[in-house]
């Protein structure tokens, strides 16, 4: 297999194997056996043809080869290859292809951009023992034909994701099977009102095989996507919809509801979304137009922002009932809590880790996004050596939401992914766009937190803002303490289920999670109020305590409370700044003392050096004045200042702080202290 990416005029191809989430489902062992054969025949090919593997996409591939004419030669072979295998353990195994050529440089080793697009589109549209082929790729073959195949018109077709209808085209062979094959899976074949997508769908591999499967193999009728405005759920939705068409041949509608505000137009809206599939009839009002309409069709309902009409679940839950071949799939940051409905969290996507290398940053979604949407923004941008660092830091600092990301990348025609870095500090008006074919709410990163938080009611408004004082986290017990929040339980459900919070179980208790960017907006709504220096004099007062306690934990087994310290490290960093900017020196001093016994075991041991350092200036003003009361607490922090530059290897600056803290254990009395000093 070629081991570098062709470049320049390359030929794309993509492969899929049909019906695999159903086949996968019904026996599993025997599919992962049937796929690894089919692994095991397309791979050598490939490489014996010279091709070059982008990627494995689970049940299929993108590979690049330098020309059409030894890309579709080695794809036909493979296909007479596959029909003499014996698949009858998965009731055979089917392939499509589709082939496309088009002048690409990689980046890092991948493939971005709309000819990408439009070559997995291609093959999409396909069915199994199909190997269909774009205007292109098709007319260099009918120039240099391989022997005995034909290339066969199949009309202009809408894809998926793209704007303008393409001709597509089926190579035909004799050896390959020529079976009555329904129509192609495209927007042409099918009533829907889906628009055409005008950006390349990036990643969310994991969250699009879970909807399908619920949608295609559980035969779920009520999927619900949750999750943060901007956080991507309604092009999931979208695309995992269209990569489905198959499965529901009595069409597909999508209904927006950001501009509707009362529950009773819902119906409606539903009614208008179909347009001239719905018949119209003055006299019969639109709940039961549609419940005839869908009584026997196997269709799909994309049902977006639903979270503003949310009274409106009772109409849903009877088209659900009354329809059995109806599946509603819907975008809401909160449940509809009807019987049967499953959830699917969108969570932003993955960012890389610091330090993560220029050669596997496209491995990260969120930056695969990044670039894409920068390359459109600019002409002529790609990720090099020199950006890369700064792209990086740039999807950590937006977290991996995709609507920062894209409305970030946009800027890259006026800065650099370089200048870009110091400007996240003012996010919230930075990031803001002006395509008008946005919705409002998505024009900008406070819009689309402002509609998340217009969805709040009062009370949830008031907690919403106080635990914007937390940093890295906090459990039901801490947000009692430091908001005083009797209600906190009953509050913290409802802003989960209002996808502002994330909750996961840690050590046997839940644990709830903010990102940072919904922190800050957080912390605006109690700027400049005295209820915020309550909140951090709270919040400082209770973890100081926390933090010492957990540090007399440290003397034995110290695992329990080195995770408790690791999960409230935050909070403790946090609380303990405000302490130093507010000048309250000695309760500083006090959580120096006792961060600074988890970083002595956990490192850096720069910081245990730093929080030591100011534990014991703080505790030597109060030795001079009260030797009698101080000398074992001093002592006890020159011998971890001892141990902190012993670990360093400063044995100078070690000895120093050994041999002082010894006499004043002596002192104490404190024999096996003072063992340890020697």
């Amino acid at each position: 297999m070629q081991h570098s990416p062709p470049s320049g005029d390359v030929t794309l191809v993509f492969t899929d194997i049909e019906g695999s989430a159903r086949a996968s489902s019904q026996n599993e062992t025997a599919f992962l056996e049937a796929l690894s054969r089919h692994n095991a025949l397309l791979e050598p090919l490939v490489e014996a043809a010279g091709g070059y593997l982008v990627k494995n996409l689970g049940d299929g591939y993108f590979f690049v080869f330098s020309d059409v004419y030894t890309a579709t030669a080695c794809l036909l072979d493979f296909q007479q290859r596959l029909q003499q295998e014996d698949f009858s353990a998965t009731d055979g195994l089917r392939v499509r292809v589709g082939i496309h050529c088009a002048v690409l440089t990689p980046q890092a080793g991948d493939y971005f951009g709309s000819e990408v697009n439009l070559a997995q589109r291609i093959s999409d549209a396909g069915h199994g023992d199909m190997i269909l082929l774009s205007p292109l790729a098709a007319q260099r073959l009918q120039d240099n034909p391989l022997e005995n195949t034909t290339i066969v018109s199949l009309g202009l077709h809408r894809l998926k994701n793209l704007s303008e209808p393409c001709l597509l085209f089926r190579l035909m062979h004799p050896a390959l099977k020529d079976r009555q094959f329904p129509f192609l899976r495209t927007l042409t074949s099918l009533q829907h009102n889906f628009p055409a997508q005008l950006t390349a769908f990036i990643g969310r591999t994991s969250e699009m095989n879970h909807t399908k499967r619920l949608l295609m193999v559980e035969n779920c009728r009520l999927i619900t996507l949750t999750g943060m405005g901007g956080v991507g759920k309604s092009r999931i939705a979208t695309q995992t919809a269209l990569d489905s068409l198959e499965a529901f041949p009595g069409g597909m509608w999508r209904v927006e509801f950001a501009d509707v505000r009362s529950p009773q137009e819902v119906p409606e809206a539903i009614a208008g979304a179909l347009q001239e599939a719905l018949a119209p009839d003055p006299g019969i009002e639109a709940e039961a137009r549609l419940i005839s309409f869908f009584r026997e069709k196997q269709a799909l309902l994309l049902l977006e922002n639903f979270e503003r009409v949310m009274e409106a679940t009772p109409f849903v839950s009877d088209l659900i009932q009354s329809c059995p071949r109806l599946t509603i799939l819907t975008t809401s940051q909160q449940l509809l809590q009807i019987g049967g409905e499953r959830e699917v969290i969108i969570e932003p996507m993955k960012i890389p880790p610091e330090g993560e290398s220029y050669e596997t940053l496209l491995r990260f979604d969120s930056a695969r996004l990044f670039v894409e949407r920068a390359s459109m923004a600019r002409t002529g941008f790609t990720l090099t050596r020199e950006n890369a660092p700064s792209i990086a830091k740039l999807c950590r600092e937006l977290e991996g939401l995709p609507l920062s990301l894209e409305l970030t990348a946009s800027l890259v025609r006026a800065l650099t992914p370089q200048q870009l870095v110091p400007q996240m500090s003012r996010r919230f008006r930075l990031i803001a766009a002006t395509r008008p074919d946005l919705e409002p709410r998505l024009r900008s990163l406070r819009g689309a937190i402002d509609w998340s938080y217009e969805l709040l009611t009062e009370g949830e408004r008031t907690l919403y803002a106080e635990l914007g004082v937390f940093v890295g986290g906090f459990s039901m017990e801490e947000v009692e303490a430091v908001c005083d929040a009797p209600d906190a339980f009953f509050l913290l459900i409802a802003l989960r289920d209002k996808s502002l919070l994330k909750a996961e179980e840690v050590q046997a208790s839940t644990r709830y999670l903010m990102l940072t960017t919904l922190r800050e907006y957080a912390l605006e709504k109690l700027e400049g109020t005295d209820r915020l220096q309550q909140l951090r004099e709270r919040h400082a007062a209770y973890f100081l305590k926390r933090a010492e306690i957990l540090a007399t934990g440290l003397e034995g087994d110290t695992r329990q409370s080195m995770k408790t310290f690791a999960l409230e490290v935050e909070n403790m960093t946090s609380a303990l700044k405000f302490l130093e900017d507010k000048g309250d020196t000695e309760s500083a001093s006090r959580f120096g003392a006792a961060l600074g016994r988890y970083y002595l075991r956990r490192g850096p041991y720069a910081v245990a050096e730093r929080l030591l350092e100011m534990a014991e200036r703080y505790e030597r003003s109060l030795f001079a004045k009260d030797a009698e009361a101080h000398r074992s607490r001093l002592a006890h922090i020159l011998l971890r200042r001892g141990a902190v530059h012993l670990r360093r290897g400063e044995c100078e600056r070690a000895e120093i702080c050994l041999r002082e803290c010894l006499p004043l254990f002596e002192k104490e009395g404190d024999i096996r202290s003072a063992i340890a000093s020697r």
